[in-house]
């Protein structure tokens, strides 16, 4: 049975994955790509130009998930007092999972940011872009002070920081981190809302 071309990218993109995150990007070979996926190396650059490309597509994926996880949340019309906190632990236990699941993905993610920033870029502002969309949602509904939406996705994402940073997630537990997290969304939440 012949393989479809979606079906061999996504293939590439598993392969690409599970070689990356076990044994490392730069100890990868886009030959060896090719052989785990049983087509030649030649093949292979129709779909990917090299691993960095890999690199940006597994990022994708990755981003894509996050964000497919978090506007679950968003999708609840309830108060900003109600969504923001839950979408925030959300956000933090999905950062805890993927660094005990699969901890050379920071090193992957940190790779796109240094070799293609506007990707990076661009992956980031479509989750602030998801996020300023509810938090317009509810300054329509008087529920958050009149602001710039994006602006304000942009300031609750800078204030929450830390608790996406590997070296702040290994050094605490769940627990505590959920505990910090929720003391900075208050003092957040209290600015933000409309008396």
């Amino acid at each position: 049975m012949r393989r479809g071309q979606e079906q061999i990218r996504h293939q590439i993109i598993a392969a690409a994955r599970a070689r990356f995150l076990k044994i490392g990007y730069g100890k990868t070979t886009m030959s060896e790509l090719a052989e785990d996926c049983d087509i030649s190396p030649a093949h292979l650059y129709n779909f990917f130009s090299g691993k960095l490309d890999l690199a940006v597509a597994i990022t994708e994926e990755e981003s894509r998930y996050r964000r497919a996880e978090l506007a679950k949340i968003l999708a609840d019309d309830k108060s900003a007092q109600n969504i923001l906190p839950a979408y925030f632990s959300r956000e933090l236990i999905l950062n805890v999972e993927a660094l005990e699941a699969h901890p050379g993905m920071q090193g992957l993610i940190d790779l796109v940011r240094r070799k293609r920033p506007l990707v990076a870029e661009g992956l980031h502002r479509r989750l602030l872009k998801d996020l300023s969309l509810y938090l317009n949602k509810r300054i329509q509904a008087k529920d958050v002070k009149s602001g710039d939406p994006f602006h304000l996705a942009e300031y609750l994402h800078q204030a929450t920081y830390a608790f996406r940073q590997p070296g702040f997630l290994a050094s605490h537990s769940a627990e505590d981190l959920l505990a910090l997290n929720a003391g900075v969304l208050d003092l957040l939440l209290s600015g933000i809302q409309k008396k």
